[in-house]
């Protein structure tokens, strides 16, 4: 088995919850951070600093559009309490008025 092979086989027995000794943690620690210094190699070639700025711009707007829709949510439920509260106010006229005269 090569010893690609037996890392894999480590990671496998790893997330499958079986238990590793303290050497074969280790080994398998280390192919970690192998394996994400080399990602982050590849990843960091990828990005420039105009794509970096361009997805902030993007974030940015994105959440200047969620404070505007929150503002607006949170104004619809003002507008709905109150017509909550003249509903009841209506009800209970209602009920006044039709109580007497079912009586």
């Amino acid at each position: 088995m090569s010893e690609t092979d037996a890392v894999l086989d480590l990671h496998d027995r790893h997330t499958r919850g079986e238990p590793l000794s303290d050497d074969e943690q280790a080994r398998l620690a280390a192919w970690y951070a192998a394996e994400d210094a080399a990602e982050a190699l590849l990843l960091g070639g990828l990005a420039s600093p105009a794509q970096d700025d361009h997805l902030r711009a993007r974030v940015d707007a994105s959440v200047a559009q969620l404070v505007t829709m929150s503002q607006q949510i949170q104004t619809l439920v003002a507008q709905n309490e109150a017509l909550r509260h003249e509903i009841a106010v209506l009800q209970e006229l209602v009920r006044r008025r039709v109580a007497p005269a079912a009586a």
